[in-house]
Parts: structure tokens; C-alpha cells; sequence
């Protein structure tokens, strides 16, 4: 049954998105019978048939209720401006990029790990090193825009409200009470502290 509900949902999705692209073309259409070429209505079809050919791939990680939670977290944590500098920002991530964040983001965790249980201080060059290494993947996703670091921050604080079956993906190497969050956390209050100024 569950199997069902899902193909259905993919489906009810795949319709709405078809429904935009749908929308858009009859809209130019009409600007166009009209005489009127609107070079930006062109330019609107493109970009909604474009998204829909890039995400494609996001489906084999996700499921389409896992991808309405997020787009609910994104939608109350992120401002519309912030979410149109994410969205412009992110308009060529491709699966490659996609599987190269989790593979930083997976060493970025299991080094945390590595160091808690090893007894690293926070503040050697190790667990800095570390946290160079995540603020340079959290500066790279926020392209150093701070409206778009408080929505992150935001995003982050309601997906940890969650309970554990809502979350839409597995953040545990991540979570607070883990070992090595807890090291990278002062590692990384430590490494602000010392960069204020840079």
C-alpha cells in the first residue's frame, strides 16, 4: 500500500510541475498571438522547462515526501529573497555536485568523530583545520550572504524539532549529542573567534 501512496504522490507531482511548464507555454502563446514578443515570458518557459530536466535526479535520493518537507523547511526558514539567491546560486547543481557535498560533508563528520574520540583539543590544528573545511562548504552553499546563513541556521534549528521519523533525511552524524558535533561545534566557535577579523 505504501508502495502506492508514493507512485502516487510522484505522479501528483510530475502533474503539477507539467501543469507550470503547461501554464507558462500558453502564456507565451498568448503574448505571442497578440503580437506582443515578450522576450522574458520566453525566457520564463526555458528556465521552468530547464529546472524540470535538472531535478530529475534529486528523485533518486529522495522521496517525494522527504522533497515536500524540505521545500516546507525552505519555506519558513528562508526569506523569498534569500530563497531567489539560493535558487540562482544553485540553478547548475548537478548530481555530481550533489554527491560531492555529501562526500565533504560525510568527511566532515566522520573526521569530527575521529578526533572526539581521539581526545583533539578544539582549538589544535587538526580540529581547525576541520573547521575551515566546513565553514569554507557552509560559505560556498550561503555564497557568503548572511541573509541566507540565517535562513540555514533557521532551517537547521526546525529540522532538529522535528522528531526523529518527520526528519526528511538522517542528520545523526550531525545532531547535537553526538561526540564529534559537539568537538566541531567549539572548534568552530574557536575558529570564528580567531578569523574575526580576516
Amino acid at each position: 500500500m505504501e508502495v502506492l501512496v508514493q507512485q502516487k504522490a510522484m505522479l501528483a507531482e510530475k502533474r503539477r510541475r507539467l501543469d507550470d511548464i503547461l501554464r507558462a507555454i500558453e502564456e507565451t502563446e498568448q503574448l505571442l498571438e497578440a503580437g506582443r514578443c515578450d522576450w522574458d515570458a520566453i525566457a520564463g518557459v526555458i528556465r521552468v522547462i530547464q529546472m524540470e530536466q535538472k531535478n530529475e535526479w534529486v528523485k533518486k535520493y529522495f522521496t517525494p515526501e522527504q522533497l515536500r518537507k524540505m521545500e516546507e523547511l525552505g519555506q519558513s526558514s528562508y526569506s523569498p529573497d534569500a530563497r531567489r539567491k539560493l535558487a540562482e546560486g544553485g540553478s547548475g547543481w548537478t548530481e555530481a555536485d550533489q554527491q560531492r557535498a555529501q562526500e565533504q560533508w560525510a568527511y566532515v563528520a566522520a573526521e569530527a568523530r575521529r578526533l572526539a574520540h581521539a581526545g583533539a583539543d578544539p582549538g589544535g590544528p587538526e580540529a581547525q583545520a576541520l573547521a575551515k573545511v566546513k565553514t569554507d562548504l557552509l560559505s560556498a552553499f550561503t555564497q557568503g550572504d548572511p541573509e541566507v546563513a540565517s535562513g540555514l541556521q533557521r532551517f537547521w534549528e526546525q529540522f532538529r524539532a522535528l522528531p526523529k521519523e518527520e526528519q526528511p533525511f538522517d542528520a545523526s552524524p550531525y545532531q547535537a549529542g553526538d561526540a564529534g558535533a559537539a568537538l566541531l561545534e567549539q572548534a568552530m566557535a574557536i575558529y570564528r573567534e580567531r578569523n574575526a577579523g580576516a
